[in-house]
């Protein structure tokens, strides 16, 4: 064995997935070995346990895939009018960049209120 591949086997070991599947392992194990012991669970029902789990993991990577392949195709269809405004209500153009033109809309400028020229704020009257 060379030093490259120790080191391998070092990385490996260390990479926080392996850790987590070998300790979930290690728990289901453990599970299974106390329901066996201490609760005195038939093997019968054991072996039941084990096939319903893999089954179950297999129904939920097939939904998944499923669920992927129908988001990508409701992502590819075009909704016309509502493709050229993005989240902030800004116009875009077709590739993505944002339309120019409309860009010295959306600044604020420092310094007004909205409704009033600048210089012009009258406080409110005691009239009230």
């Amino acid at each position: 064995m060379t030093i490259e591949h120790n080191l391998n086997i070092l990385k490996i070991i260390k990479d926080p997935l392996f850790i987590r599947v070998v300790s979930g392992s290690f728990f289901a194990i453990a599970f299974v070995w106390v329901a066996v012991r201490f609760f005195h669970v038939d093997m019968a029902v054991i072996w039941v346990f084990l096939a319903m789990s893999v089954l179950l993991v297999l129904l939920l990577i097939v939904v998944a895939l499923i669920f992927s392949v129908l988001l990508r195709l409701l992502r590819r269809r075009s909704s016309g009018i509502l493709d050229a405004i993005d989240a902030t209500g800004r116009s875009t153009s077709p590739d993505g960049e944002q339309d120019a033109q409309n860009e010295h809309r959306n600044i604020e400028k420092p310094n007004s209120v909205k409704g009033q020229a600048k210089g012009s704020f009258e406080a409110p009257s005691a009239d009230r």
